[in-house]
């Protein structure tokens, strides 16, 4: 679809049983204001693709999950060079990265420990 000389890419899943050919979808016709009826062959050209069975969103932000299995070596070797190839891939504005799983809890609880040092070191040192 085209507004303002911007192009943007909608997609309609649609259970495969629901509809028996192209044809069929081509000619659904989609709600307008107008009494006029409005065919999806008329605003969209349509194309058989897949896509993810399902879309995350964590705070309204999509998100794409690669799973990965650290075979052979602890989840922490494994996260060393992970990060490292991350950091060498150009990412786009508004694209990050962030480890899950595992790894996220290990970093976690790093993170748990050195706030209980930290408090233990000041507690120790006001005795």
């Amino acid at each position: 679809m085209e507004k303002g000389g911007d192009y943007y890419d909608i997609r309609v899943m649609v259970r495969s049983e629901s509809l028996k050919s192209k044809f069929e979808l081509e000619n659904m016709i989609i709600k307008s204001n107008s009494d006029q009826p409005v065919y999806v062959k008329d605003v969209a050209r349509v194309e058989r693709s897949t896509g993810p069975v399902e879309i995350i969103r964590e705070d309204q932000a999509k998100q794409i999950i690669v799973p990965a299995d650290s075979h052979e070596i602890s989840v922490g070797e494994a996260v060393i060079p992970a990060e490292m190839a991350v950091t060498q891939i150009q990412k786009p504005a508004g694209l990050s990265f962030e480890m899950g799983g595992q790894a996220k809890m290990m970093a976690d609880n790093r993170k748990a420990m050195g706030i209980i040092n930290k408090y233990e070191i000041a507690s120790l040192s006001n005795a």
